[in-house]
């Protein structure tokens, strides 16, 4: 089944920002998906984010549960 044209769009627009995104903050950058959304869980884990909280979906207008998820820049050992 071929993916929708404007998924794959979003895809590329995030692929292409993320870059630039991390140099904009580069102590790191937090977001939120719903649980339910794994494609996105997929493509966030891909790219270093990691679960930091969990929601109910109380504090969104969907009611969905939802995930906090961050990225942090690696830290070098000195």
């Amino acid at each position: 089944m071929a993916r929708p044209a404007r998924l794959d769009t979003n895809v590329q627009h995030v692929e292409s920002v993320a870059p630039a995104a991390r140099r904009l903050s580069p102590g790191g950058l937090t977001l939120h998906v719903f649980q339910l959304n794994t494609a996105a869980r997929a493509f966030y884990a891909h790219h270093g984010f990691t679960v930091i909280a969990t929601g109910d979906g109380g504090d969104n207008m969907e009611n969905l549960p939802e995930l906090t998820l961050r990225w942090s820049p690696a830290r070098t050992e000195n």
